[in-house]
């Protein structure tokens, strides 16, 4: 028989448990001592733009609890 989602019972786990879940096994996953690929200068710069738009105060931010307060208004969580 397959392992399922439901064959492990985690179809009834809360919401906020099925996050830890996914938090856990994404820490368990860890991160190879090198790289395993490299990026394009072009990429690298793609990467840094947002940052040195924010530093230049072109991007309004949105705070992290203003999100979820949101997240839990729409979807109860």
């Amino acid at each position: 028989m397959a392992t399922t989602f439901q064959s492990l019972g985690l179809d009834k786990l809360s919401q906020n448990k099925k996050i830890a879940l996914v938090d856990d096994l994404w820490d368990d996953l860890g991160y190879p001592e090198e790289p395993t690929h490299t990026l394009s200068e072009a990429q690298l710069n793609e990467l840094q733009r947002p940052m040195a738009e924010a530093a230049a105060g072109n991007i309004a931010w949105i705070p992290l609890e203003d999100v979820r307060t949101d997240i839990e208004r729409r979807y109860g969580a």
